[in-house]
């Protein structure tokens, strides 16, 4: 995360690639039914803060262009 951050903005997570909102975020129940189930993937982008990292489901195996406030 940035040094400057401190919390993010509600409803700010964009996939500005397919012009989406992101979904999140994701409770620890959620994100384990996500990682763990049997739906690999999705149209719209889940994320979630853990630690000092935003993560985001399903990963992207192409150039993703995301974005959010803070």
């Amino acid at each position: 995360m940035p040094s400057d951050y401190q919390r993010i903005i509600d409803r700010t997570q964009w996939d500005k690639s397919k012009h989406w909102e992101m979904l999140g975020p994701e409770s620890p129940q959620q994100w384990q039914w996500l990682k763990s189930g049997y739906i690999a993937t999705g149209p719209r982008i889940r994320w979630r803060i853990l630690g000092n990292t935003f993560q985001i489901w399903p990963g992207v195996t192409t150039a993703e262009y995301l974005g959010f406030e803070y």
